[in-house]
């Protein structure tokens, strides 16, 4: 094995999350945590010309890159042209770099083609459920036949959960010592320093809360079903913060279902803890999630959680540190509500159990920093 010192390594990053370009976001920040750790990082972005991005030198040794592409038909053709400039222009050895992409469909696609090109180690990071029997649709079953293709063309595998790094090793062969297993970055001791007040949305009632994107997945409106039944016989409200195509059709829903005046849609918030701590429970409702941070943002803030079985909901202890519920099983979903809501006892050991989990397991700024480097280092070492 060659070793190769990880100050040397230049990283290329192909992304689709076009927060990166807001200085304020989350995403931002973590990107930040790999600045002081390699010789330098070039970020490619897929976005099309009429956002009007333009290329940005955000560090002495970041710079993130938008393709510019006239449809989203031409992301990776762009992609994978910048991605060859940078690499012939800008990085002082091949020996030394890593393409990594954040995603294994057309981030990754994008990445294997460049590989292929520049002879450069290939990094795919998993960061959802492509395995998931909900996963489902014409756009997610090309996303499936994508995966088949680039993640055993990858050269290491980054998966947020153990479920998500056995199935690629089961399914592909895949050797299971290339594959690290880290969560996304949450920086807890930020979080819990935040003073925050509680806002209590729609009076003094018992709040239930969802922090989702309104999209199909999240299955939202299982939790509009779920206050429904609730609401039989108690008078609890829901908060859901988030934004997304499905707005309108929950919001409809909520008509339907005569709950409206009890669901109130705040969009999304930069900082949700206000209302985590205004709130009596926390419920996730996806089909399916590869890690799942809001869970985790809502445990750090002492909340009793419910969840459909995935992504981390999967790995705790059920009736110990989390209360798991089948997928669009709302009355047993409600059942579970109920007992929370009428008993303060259990619902403060579920979120002290839960809280002392994720406060042992979540990984400091210099633990996650150390296991990346050393995950990039092996994989340019091994090529």
């Amino acid at each position: 094995m060659r070793l190769v010192p990880f100050s040397m390594v230049n990283v290329l990053m192909i992304s689709r999350d076009r927060n990166m370009f807001d200085s304020s976001s989350d995403v931002r920040e973590r990107i930040k945590l790999y600045f002081g750790s390699v010789q330098q990082i070039h970020i490619i972005v897929f976005a099309k010309s009429s956002l009007g991005l333009s290329p940005q030198k955000i560090a002495d040794n970041a710079w993130l890159y938008p393709t510019n592409s006239l449809t989203r038909w031409t992301y990776i053709i762009g992609a994978a042209k910048i991605g060859r400039n940078i690499i012939r222009n800008s990085f002082p050895s091949q020996r030394e770099s890593l393409i990594t992409a954040q995603d294994p469909f057309d981030c990754g696609l994008a990445a294997i083609i460049l590989g292929k090109l520049c002879k450069l180690p290939i990094e795919i990071q998993l960061h959802t459920d492509p395995f998931s029997t909900y996963f489902s649709g014409i756009l997610n079953f090309v996303r499936k036949e994508l995966v088949k293709f680039t993640l055993p063309r990858s050269q290491g595998l980054l998966a947020v959960s153990e479920k998500l790094a056995d199935e690629v090793s089961s399914r592909f062969n895949y050797n299971r010592s290339n594959i690290m297993v880290l969560p996304v970055y949450i920086d807890a001791e930020k979080l819990l320093s935040k003073q925050s007040g509680a806002i209590k949305v729609q009076g003094q009632s018992k709040t239930i809360i969802v922090v989702a994107r309104l999209s199909p997945e999240k299955n939202v409106a299982l939790a509009i079903k779920i206050l429904a039944e609730v609401r039989k016989s108690t008078d609890a409200r829901l908060v859901v913060v988030g934004s997304g195509p499905e707005a309108d059709k929950l919001k409809n829903l909520a008509e339907q279902l005569q709950v409206s005046d009890f669901v109130s849609f705040e969009g999304w918030r930069n900082d949700v803890t206000p209302y985590y701590k205004g709130a009596d429970v926390f419920l996730q409702t996806s089909y399916f999630e590869g890690y799942g941070m809001a869970l985790v943002e809502a445990g750090l803030n002492h909340l009793p959680v419910i969840s459909t079985p995935v992504g981390l909901a999967g790995e705790l202890i059920n009736g110990k540190e989390i209360i798991i519920c089948p997928q669009d099983d709302e009355k047993q979903f409600a059942r579970s509500v109920l007992s929370i809501l009428a008993n303060p006892s259990l619902s403060r050991v579920l979120a002290d159990n839960l809280f002392d989990r994720l406060d042992r397991d979540i990984k400091s700024k210099q633990e996650y920093m150390s296991l990346i480097k050393s995950h990039w280092e092996k994989i340019v070492s091994n090529t």
